[in-house]
């Protein structure tokens, strides 16, 4: 009963409450025909939840000092700060941040499993040659490839090499996506 009041109106008086419900019938019966008609209002449009954008990205790693070595030093990526467990660098506008495996699980309340973990990062280059030169010299600075350059099913070129922990980074050359001069994506509408 209370569930029928609330819905009806906010604290009726008993009389009016009577009232309520003998016309809640007839009332019911006309919402339904509303709901039946073919017209049908558009879409209320509302603010998103969450803006188009990743802040971090943060890989758990087993091996805090050889994941550091090999972001800083053999892909050459600008280490923004090195603060106790974490090291972060800049990715133009984004963070990758690399943390122990043990205390990420721990920070995300997440038991560490085995296996592919569902995810690629992915280092877009301007030229489809470039993908070529870029695993040629990582696998000089003895990364591991996971798999060699060559041309795609969608046009492109990709090929992929794994960091210490064996995470999947694709280095890819897409004709249908721009760069600009900093070799960030310049995207259009969709």
């Amino acid at each position: 009963m209370f569930v029928e009041k609330s819905i009806l109106t906010v604290r009726l008086p008993r009389t009016l409450y009577a009232m309520a419900k003998k016309k809640k019938a007839s009332v019911s019966k006309k919402i339904v025909k509303k709901n039946n008609s073919s017209k049908t209002r558009p879409p209320v449009r509302t603010k998103p939840l969450l803006d188009s954008r990743i802040s971090f990205i943060t890989i758990g790693v087993k091996d805090f000092k050889t994941s550091l070595s090999f972001y800083k030093d053999t892909i050459g990526f600008k280490l923004y700060k090195l603060q106790g467990d974490i090291a972060m660098f800049d990715m133009g506008g984004t963070v990758l941040a690399i943390y122990p495996l043990k205390l990420l699980a721990e920070d995300a309340a997440l038991r560490i499993g085995t296996g592919f973990g569902g995810i690629a990062l992915a280092y877009n280059v301007k030229l489809s040659k470039d993908v070529d030169r870029v695993l040629g010299s990582l696998q000089a600075k003895n990364a591991k490839i996971l798999k060699p350059a060559e041309d795609t099913f969608w046009g492109g070129r990709s090929g992929y090499f794994a960091d210490p922990d064996g995470y999947p980074w694709e280095v890819a050359w897409n004709p249908f996506i721009k760069m600009d001069s900093k070799g960030k994506l310049v995207l259009g509408k969709g």
